[in-house]
């Protein structure tokens, strides 16, 4: 993940440096570990990765709570060159609470694919954590099951009506534990 410091990050830099020379046209990252709405900016994504060439960005972490700008868990894509022109919408969870981002292509023909990068948390005890982040914020939702399971009924609705719509479907998940 990121570390989670201002615009001068060196591994914001360092990913910047390689996308480019590998002309990279979609990245999807997670644990980004920052609080985007915190981040100043020339810091944030946008400015992170501009180039002359087309960027369509979506970062998604948890809203619900704002005590820093360091914080624990998100999940962020970048689309670069050509490819962003294809972007047709970009999105989060519902729940805002930074457990995925996706982007919506539309190809030849009105096609559409969408890549959905997702990040399960680890069954942790610390009060940063972003299994702590999630059972505080469903908690108050009086949803009182493991984050975890939550999260992977959301998705797993989240993706069937994203099918029923006629979407391809493109996940890469960090499930952090055995499925």
């Amino acid at each position: 993940g990121f570390m989670a410091v201002p615009h001068t990050n060196p591994k914001a830099t360092e990913l910047r440096h390689w996308l480019r020379h590998m002309e990279v046209d979609f990245f999807a990252g997670n644990e980004s570990k920052i609080n985007w709405a915190r981040m100043p900016k020339a810091g944030r994504l946008p400015e992170m990765f501009r180039s002359e060439n087309d960027l369509r960005t979506v970062a998604a972490y948890n809203s619900n709570e704002s005590f820093a700008l360091r914080q624990f868990g998100g999940t962020f894509q970048l689309t670069m060159g050509q490819l962003a022109s294809r972007v047709a919408d970009t999105g989060v969870d519902d729940r805002n609470l930074g457990r995925w981002a996706w982007t919506q292509l539309t190809g030849r023909q009105g096609r559409s694919t969408r890549i959905i990068s997702v990040y399960v948390p680890c069954r942790s005890t610390g009060e940063e954590t972003v299994y702590k982040q999630h059972r505080r914020h469903l908690q108050s939702q009086n949803i009182l099951a493991c984050p975890r399971q939550v999260l992977l009924q959301d998705l797993r609705q989240q993706l069937l009506i994203w099918r029923s719509a006629g979407d391809c479907l493109v996940i890469f998940l960090d499930a952090n534990e055995d499925m």
